[in-house]
């Protein structure tokens, strides 16, 4: 609901019997009061329900930017849900909530209510003059606000940036407030209306990680995109690295080597030391995985044999990692991603050197090829990295003639 232009709220509730927005974005419309939603009496206990819902950059002359609450009995339940970047100019303000008469009490799970504006004073997020009761709820400022009751989250969180990008479409039907990485409010609230998915609908779990988040929007954990081996060529006569794209960006717990586990199948799941370079400048986390000691032969190249790629879960921190693409980073051996680079297992996770076409034999056609590069620098066949391919690197190739991996 978007760009309409009001005196008593964009949405009019008058002594409503029960009233429930869920599944919404309520943006850029303007009024007199309630630039969102105005409710004036008649409430029961829990008849006014926000839930999921987004109320973003609505503005109003008088008071409650996003809400305006009054003469009203009962209760507004508000869970799960981002209402920022509103505002009002009125005597009371509350750029956020405004509750100005009444006896109805408001309260607040799991949302966020910041970056509110009162501009002509400083009721910013909140005005009340009763009570609100805030559980694991990420508020900016309670500043004027008599009966707010909030929990320990909410008071530990208080005034925090809580790292929110603008709004925008990050998937679904409506446009919502990403929260960003480090932001306080991931894995820190709840779920009391048993949501089985945040605001944009089916494929975004509402909890997705070890808790709910705070507010409408659940981060979602990242996925595998791809694995490249070398430049994605088909050679395995020299790999000496591997490339792992995430769909989005991740966070190490321990540093980008210690999430990932690379074994010599082949010869006793002799392990390989990795090193890792991270690129986070596109629209995902790609992971550069070189060899630096364990299986790896001269020139940084895996020694002959199969391997087993593992992807730690435990290893990733933040939203975490869904090896499984279940939907739910468990931050356990149970959301692992193992590659296997075993035969009939449609991979070619492998290294044997004079391989050229990729195939997992040292046959003519790859005879020919090494013949080519002879007396060349091809870093296909230089076995001993010694910067061009020679008799040392001919026996090397002749040993593995005819055979296979």
């Amino acid at each position: 609901i978007s760009g309409n232009t009001g005196i008593e709220g964009t949405i009019n509730a008058y002594r409503p019997t029960s009233l429930l927005i869920e599944n919404s974005t309520i943006t850029g419309n303007t009024a007199q009061s309630g630039g969102a939603i105005w409710i004036y009496g008649f409430l029961t206990a829990n008849a006014a329900v926000l839930r999921n819902s987004t109320l973003s950059g609505n503005s109003v002359t008088g008071d409650g930017g996003a809400i305006w609450l009054g003469n009203s009995s009962g209760s507004l339940a508000i869970q799960n849900c981002t209402i920022v970047n509103n505002s009002a100019s009125g005597n009371f303000g509350g750029g956020g909530i405004a509750r100005v008469s009444g006896n109805a009490s408001i309260t607040l799970d799991s949302s966020i209510v910041a970056n509110n504006k009162h501009t002509t004073g400083d009721y910013s997020d909140l005005f009340s003059g009763g009570s609100i009761k805030a559980n694991v709820s990420a508020v900016g400022s309670s500043k004027y606000v008599s009966g707010f009751t909030p929990d320990a989250t909410t008071t530990a969180l208080l005034g925090m940036d809580f790292k929110l990008a603008t709004l925008a479409s990050n998937g679904g039907p409506t446009q919502t407030h990403e929260l960003l990485p480090g932001s306080p409010c991931i894995d820190a609230g709840s779920n009391v209306g048993s949501l089985t998915n945040d605001q944009r609908g089916t494929g975004f779990n509402r909890i997705a990680g070890l808790a709910a988040d705070i507010g409408a929007f659940e981060v979602q954990p990242s996925k595998l995109s791809s694995i490249q081996v070398n430049d994605g060529s088909a050679q395995r006569s020299m790999v000496t690295s591997l490339v792992v794209t995430f769909d989005k960006h991740v966070t190490f717990a321990a540093g980008a080597p210690a999430a990932f586990s690379l074994v010599n199948a082949t010869n006793a799941n002799q392990p390989v030391t990795l090193a890792a370079l991270v690129d986070d400048a596109g629209l995902g986390t790609v992971v550069t995985l070189t060899f630096t000691g364990g299986s790896v032969n001269l020139g940084g190249s895996l020694s002959d044999g199969r391997y087993t790629l593992a992807i730690l879960a435990a290893g990733f921190s933040g939203a975490g990692f869904d090896g499984n693409a279940n939907g739910v980073a468990q931050g356990s051996p149970t959301d692992d991603f193992t590659l296997v680079g075993a035969p009939g297992m449609g991979t070619n996770l492998f290294r044997l050197f004079g391989d050229s076409d990729g195939d997992g034999t040292v046959a003519a056609a790859d005879f020919i090829q090494f013949r080519l590069a002879f007396g060349g620098t091809s870093v296909v066949y230089d076995f001993d990295a010694d910067g061009s391919v020679s008799a040392s690197d001919f026996i090397q190739f002749r040993l593995r003639f005819g055979g296979s991996i």
